[in-house]
């Protein structure tokens, strides 16, 4: 593994990396087996993330903070036991304002992907019985290709308050939408 870390200050600003890689073993449990027992598959994986951000003063109490957040996760032969290959995308943007001493309100919108890439019926293993709906006959068919996309955009407003040096708490309201596309291709064996 390799992990990266990195800031370059200015006079009213801060860019910063984190950064990394990582190949990794993941032990995966996949069913109990009456005559063997619990089977276990052992499988690499790949991790490459990186989140640079930007924080910008514009006063003493007031600031705005951009960022953003890669992850590509791949295994070598996961689909076997149902690991898939993932890449995530996600970027924010909050502006804050310290009014007192213990009392700082922000607003902040934030956007993220989820997205699995697609996969070819050899490695779905994908013959499944469909009805055809123009005969109404039950048919074998080859999943072509399988693809998931999620995205979620996130809005919000709050206040954090510092009771001491070590405890704050903090309240904030907003909304959320998420929607799931989720797209098969099927052909007739």
């Amino acid at each position: 593994f390799l992990d990266l870390s990195s800031n370059y200050r200015l006079e009213r600003g801060v860019w910063q990396l984190n950064a990394g890689y990582a190949k990794e073993s993941v032990l995966f449990s996949e069913k109990l087996d009456v005559d063997v027992g619990l089977i276990q598959a052992q499988k690499q994986r790949t991790s490459v993330n990186a989140s640079p951000s930007f924080v910008w003063r514009f006063t003493q109490t007031t600031q705005m903070q951009l960022g953003y957040q890669f992850s590509d996760v791949s295994y070598e032969d996961g689909v076997s036991v149902r690991l898939y290959d993932y890449r995530q995308n996600g970027a924010n943007i909050k502006l804050s304002n310290q009014f007192t001493e213990r009392t700082q309100a922000f607003i902040q919108y934030s956007q993220g992907v989820f997205d699995v890439p697609q996969l070819q019926s050899t490695q779905l293993g994908g013959i499944v019985i469909a009805i055809n709906p123009n005969t109404g006959v039950f048919e074998y068919r080859d999943i072509r290709t399988l693809e998931l996309k999620s995205s979620t955009n996130n809005a919000d407003i709050g206040v954090n308050y510092a009771l001491s040096e070590t405890f704050n708490v903090g309240v904030s309201a907003g909304v959320r939408t998420t929607s799931t596309d989720k797209t098969r291709e099927t052909c007739t064996a």
